[in-house]
């Protein structure tokens, strides 16, 4: 039987606009979400971040100024994890562990854009390092050091201010943190996978580190509370406190820093060479000027001996280490730079060659980052 085809509901209609119009609606809608996209992308190509991100800052209750803080919570798991990746956002610097694992690469870790208001998220797949039971997620922030002060590498400034979206500021102050961790959960014997997602409240603990950045660039670093048994589950929670959740803070805007980006890393280790010796007082040769930062290891100091690394040349960096006493340490600087071709090592409760054991001038340098999984 031949098909009808000028019946209504019977073969093939004509097109008309009733027809399309829904088809249209939705063209339109999808176009006008691109534009929206576009235009929300900064000057510098970064990506604007979702409004749907939410989590809120935190920070320490009490910290002084210039502190540095750890923040660290244990998320108890009830499944094995297929996937799992953490976005962070401080307003200075920080260093994300998870189980003890340090996630990141850059160093030091990407900046706030504080002339232009812009606050970086960095995010990064942390997969690997999780577990079935439980999980750990810590993070070391610091502020970052006044701009007048900061060292520059290839003329690109490695500190800005941290207490005002301007240049102007020469006081850093306590930092803040916002932060996600979330993924996909297997559960119920792998038969089915959830979603999961934390956000940073006042659930998170945290305690001050002992370390400090100072006005004129010096980190302060005490060994005997630098432990690295804070950022794993194998700690004393009792001398850790709540944190406090921010109202409101007024940072600018957030963008997502993309995979690939200009970043700062380690690129050579270079061992210096004692060429001078005083009461107390040690100089060590770093061989052409270099730009980064130092690390120190030591033999048979005191417990509470404080130990200056540079520092003797204004705008130069340097640090000073309170030491733990235990028979063989590190003085490592984390968040400043130092900037010169040699270096002085004093005390003041006296110092020889035969307590240091070794100088190293880790220089930075600029490449460019095009990991997709950081």
């Amino acid at each position: 039987m031949k098909a009808d085809y000028n019946h209504p509901t019977v073969g093939y209609n004509p097109l008309t606009f009733a027809s399309l119009f829904p088809f249209c609606v939705f063209r339109l809608f999808c176009v006008l979400a691109a534009v929206l996209a576009v235009l929300s992308a900064d000057a510098g190509g970064w990506p604007a971040r979702p409004f749907g991100w939410f989590a809120g800052w935190i920070s320490h209750p009490d910290a002084a100024a210039g502190e540095q803080v750890w923040f660290r919570r244990c998320f108890t798991g009830e499944g094995r994890t297929v996937n799992g990746r953490i976005e962070v956002v401080t307003d200075g610097a920080a260093v994300v562990y998870v189980n003890g694992y340090n996630v990141m690469t850059d160093v030091p870790p990407p900046l706030p854009d504080r002339p232009s208001g812009v606050m970086r998220m960095m995010r990064y797949d942390v997969t690997r390092y999780l577990r079935p039971d439980s999980n750990v997620v810590a993070v070391r922030c610091s502020p970052a050091a006044p701009a007048d002060l900061s060292l520059a590498l290839h003329g690109k400034p490695l500190l800005v201010p941290a207490d005002s979206l301007s240049v102007t500021g020469t006081t850093p102050v306590a930092p803040r943190l916002r932060l996600v961790f979330s993924g996909l959960r297997v559960t119920h014997g792998g038969r089915r996978a959830a979603p999961f997602s934390y956000t940073t409240d006042d659930t998170w603990m945290c305690r001050t580190a002992g370390c400090r950045l100072f006005e004129d660039g010096v980190e302060w670093v005490d060994g005997r509370t630098a432990g690295e048994d804070w950022r794993t589950d194998d700690v004393e929670i009792m001398k850790w406190r709540n944190a406090r959740e921010e109202a409101e803070v007024t940072v600018g805007r957030i963008v997502e820093e993309t995979p690939l980006h200009r970043a700062v890393r380690v690129g050579r280790v270079r061992e210096c060479s004692l060429i001078g010796a005083a009461a107390g007082r040690l100089t060590y040769g770093c061989g052409p000027e270099f730009c980064g930062r130092l690390r120190v290891t030591l033999r048979g100091m005191k417990s509470g001996d404080v130990l200056r690394i540079g520092g003797d040349v204004p705008r130069s960096g340097g640090m000073s280490y309170v030491c733990s006493g235990e028979a063989d340490e590190q003085a490592v600087m984390r968040f400043a730079e130092y900037e010169g071709a040699s270096v002085t090592v004093s005390c003041d409760t006296g110092l020889t060659p035969d307590n240091v054991t070794k100088v190293e001038a880790l220089s930075l340098e600029d490449y460019f980052h095009d990991s997709w999984m950081y």
